[in-house]
């Protein structure tokens, strides 16, 4: 697979999420249990990568952090992310 691919491919995949995640996220708030505490210590590892300059294991980091804003179903978070991942891909 081609390398730019791969970061447009997952942030459809991630899309495709939130689109079916909406629904739930209104209705309820997902509980992650124990989990939730990995979730927290990746979030800040990752946003830390994100504020780095330059920032750190881009794209990913960005996408890894969209998908941690959407399983708190934080919509916004989750585009955000994204839109600085695909910004940031051409530097790499």
């Amino acid at each position: 697979m081609h390398w730019p691919f791969r970061p447009i491919s997952l942030t459809i995949r991630c899309a495709s999420k939130l689109q079916q995640a909406r629904p739930r996220c209104r209705r309820f708030k997902i509980d992650l249990g124990p989990s939730g505490d990995r979730l927290e210590r990746a979030e800040s590892m990752r946003k830390a990568q994100t504020q780095a300059t330059p920032p750190a294991d881009t794209p990913w980091c960005f996408y890894d952090l969209a998908e941690i804003h959407l399983y708190r179903c934080d919509h916004d978070g989750f585009i955000r992310q994204v839109v600085a991942g695909i910004l940031d891909a051409p530097r790499n």
